[in-house]
């Protein structure tokens, strides 16, 4: 009687033990995240690493997203994404060569904390008003915004291309962009992909479609597994 009872005490420990690994392996950290982000041999083609980070203050080479790429008729949403991204998390941004041999790049970035389900519903909300909007500011630059349909990842997602264009007398001498970004929740973890290409006016070549959303899925596999 007392072998089975100390069978079974040990058969506890051991249940008890794996259940205080896997309460372990939930916790989330800037650094946990950062170790998730892929690094260039993840990465298709050949990619150079300008910057990985993980930070617990938000300084201008990472922000959450540039409130200014907002369309005017969501800029009320900006600052509010600002406040509900926080302060910490972490970030990565790779530097590649198109065929063209135009840059091309992208950032990373992925947070945790009690706000990413209220700040991807303002994300949302923010790109759903700016789809199809063409904004010309008052040098006559051009910016477009258009929804992506068909490409969900996550929980949640949401996807828009944005193509900036510079004023007409000026073509030829200055680069045209064009850029993609997706913002998904993976549980309690938000992800913020941006990956954009520049050349001289009339002459930019995005990354195909398909190839993009590889590297958006690539970077949601592995940030999924920690959401969970």
């Amino acid at each position: 009687m007392l072998s089975r009872i100390g069978l079974s005490v040990v058969v506890c420990s051991l249940a008890l033990a794996g259940c205080q690994r896997s309460i372990e392996k939930q916790v989330v950290t800037p650094a946990t995240i950062s170790e998730a982000l892929p690094s260039i041999t993840d990465m298709p083609g050949d990619w150079d690493e300008t910057q990985r980070q993980v930070f617990d203050e938000r300084g201008p080479e990472n922000p959450s997203i540039d409130p200014s790429v907002w369309c005017p008729a969501a800029a009320d949403l900006g600052d509010e994404l600002v406040v509900l991204a926080g302060q910490s998390g972490a970030d990565v941004e790779m530097q590649a060569e198109s065929a063209s041999g135009s840059p091309r790049m992208m950032r990373l970035q992925a947070w945790t904390n009690g706000d990413v389900d209220e700040y991807f519903d303002t994300a949302e909300e923010a790109a759903l008003r700016c789809d199809g909007a063409t904004i010309t500011d008052p040098n006559g630059t051009i910016e477009t915004m258009s929804i992506i349909d068909g490409r969900e990842i996550g929980d949640e997602s949401v996807s828009w291309e944005q193509t900036v264009t510079p004023p007409p007398g000026l073509q030829g001498d200055k680069f045209q962009t064009v850029g993609r970004t997706t913002i998904a929740r993976f549980g309690s973890i938000v992800m913020v992909l941006q990956l954009g290409d520049a050349a001289w006016t009339g002459d930019v070549v995005p990354l195909d479609e398909d190839e993009w959303w590889a590297i958006v899925e690539l970077a949601g596999r592995r940030l999924a597994s920690l959401g969970s």
